[in-house]
């Protein structure tokens, strides 16, 4: 809990109202020329100001405003976070800054493309400070209306409702690779529950995962559980396989191409790769239990076509109570449910789900059941 207190303390204290600094003329007209306002611009020149005091020398002085200049190109960095907060620019006008300095383009599959030469930042954490100002800054852009229907909709923000739906994935790929990249542990999800630990986070099991759990043909039991970070936000959200602890998502069967964007034909992956496209995670701009959650994360515009084409050949069953067989294997109980499903052999998961599900509506119980609390009955 200390760690991640200091941490979030560093984070805003950067935000803060240090002192201005002079610098060059060359240095303005460069963030000028990037969109960045006069509030913005003055942001970065009190972040430089502390920056540079914290060193001596007038070797050291220039590497640390080389850095901070580096980092003015790195979506979601400190100083980036710093300028964005800070700036007049209204929450579209924002959005669309971010989107601009990214090259962000649809290409001929309705995929979003990144090519510019600002990138994200690579130490943005699933539970970042940027993240969560982009997430109100969503809010504050799309305040009324289902992101569907602003993109619907024959006004100069359709284009942008669409393209902050698809930068969702950008910022999914951004927190699997933090998590797979800075944690400790041998699978994915040991990595997940040290970053929680470590950042003195809660987790959350209890939203369904229907839609994660895609299948083919015959719907038999859950492969995958969902969990969200935090428990209190469910901002950041990963999708993990039950039998082996890895990561469900899109990136990874996605190919890059020579020029660093995504081969996003349809027609270049196998059904079993789309598989994990259809079951992939999605970073969520709305509050859970509020309007802005449907409006912006369910309500959405229509998905590129490499993800329409998975979820038509991958289908989601419904909830066992409203006339399907699904219900989660991981819920209310959390991890104790993961780890009472690996004592399940293989070959007896099936009959033991069925079970399960026959069990669950005996008692009329709704979805946040949890397999622990079955398997404990089980077994007295």
């Amino acid at each position: 809990m200390r760690r991640r207190w200091l941490h979030m303390w560093r984070e805003r204290h950067q935000l803060g109202m240090p002192k201005s600094i002079r610098v060059t003329e060359a240095t303005v007209a460069r963030l000028q020329a990037a969109g960045w306002d006069t509030a913005a611009i003055k942001a970065y020149c009190r972040y430089l100001k502390d920056a540079i005091e914290l060193v001596k020398t007038p070797e050291q002085q220039q590497r640390q405003q080389a850095l901070v200049d580096t980092m003015t190109i790195l979506v979601g960095s400190p100083v980036y976070t710093k300028m964005f907060s800070a700036s007049h620019l209204s929450a579209r006008q924002k959005l669309q800054l971010v989107l601009k300095q990214l090259n962000a383009q649809r290409d001929e599959y309705d995929f979003l493309q990144l090519s510019g030469s600002y990138k994200i930042y690579p130490n943005l954490a699933p539970t970042s400070l940027f993240l969560s100002v982009l997430r109100q800054t969503m809010q504050t852009a799309f305040p009324w209306h289902t992101l569907v229907s602003y993109a619907e909709s024959n006004t100069d923000i359709a284009e942008l409702a669409y393209q902050m739906h698809a930068f969702r994935s950008y910022i999914d790929r951004q927190c699997i690779a933090y998590v797979r990249q800075h944690q400790q542990g041998v699978t994915d999800y040991d990595k997940l529950r040290s970053y929680a630990q470590e950042w003195g986070l809660g987790l959350d099991y209890q939203t369904g995962a229907n839609f994660h759990n895609r299948y083919h043909k015959v719907f038999t039991f859950p492969k995958n559980m969902k969990v969200q970070v935090s428990e209190h936000s469910k901002m950041a959200e990963f999708i993990v396989d039950l039998s082996t602890g890895e990561f469900i998502s899109e990136w990874n069967v996605y190919r890059l191409l020579p020029d660093g964007t995504v081969d996003s034909n349809p027609a270049h992956y196998t059904p079993a790769e789309l598989e994990q496209v259809a079951n992939t995670e999605s970073f969520n701009y709305g509050n859970p239990g509020h309007r802005s959650h449907r409006n912006l994360d369910i309500e959405h515009p229509a998905d590129p076509l490499l993800r329409r084409k998975a979820t038509r050949y991958w289908h989601y069953e419904k909830d066992y109570n409203r006339g399907g067989r699904y219900i989660d294997i991981v819920n209310i109980g959390g991890h104790a449910d993961f780890l009472a499903w690996q004592i399940i052999p293989e070959d007896s998961r099936l009959a033991t789900y069925q079970d399960y599900v026959k069990e669950c509506r005996q008692l009329e119980l709704q979805r946040v059941y949890g397999f622990n609390r079955f398997y404990r009955n089980e077994n007295e």
